[in-house]
């Protein structure tokens, strides 16, 4: 079974583990989503002796994002297992923009023809 946890996600790296309990020895790949698309997949083969065991200890990943992730944008970043797609454990996070106010989004309308929508745009 796929286990792990996200330690750190923030705008210059994600750092954790990933491992499969029934097989210790073979290195678990990760897949990063930086606002829905794919960024990134590490294996999770870096020395964690936290850990534990001498197989348990190489299932580290961590990625540095070079340069920083934007501060002007709100960040949706995503920590998947790349075998199930399911999100690594504490593997999702949200960081808000820098800039301290709120940011618009655009909305879509949509209506019939000739029912107002070019008058409704100017105002």
């Amino acid at each position: 079974m796929l286990t792990g946890h996200v330690d750190a996600i923030e705008r210059d790296f994600v750092a954790g583990w990933a491992a499969d309990d029934q097989q210790l020895a073979v290195p678990v790949s990760v897949v990063v989503f930086v606002n829905g698309q794919r960024y990134a997949q590490l294996r999770g083969d870096l020395n964690r002796p936290d850990l534990g065991g001498p197989d348990a200890a190489r299932h580290g990943f961590r990625i540095h994002f070079d340069p920083p992730l934007p501060r002007r944008l709100e960040l949706r970043i995503s920590v998947r297992f790349a075998a199930t797609g399911t999100i690594v454990p504490d593997g999702e996070r949200v960081i808000p923009s820098d800039l301290g106010e709120v940011q618009l989004k655009p909305i879509l309308i949509t209506a019939p023809g000739r029912s107002g929508t070019t008058m409704f745009m100017e105002h």
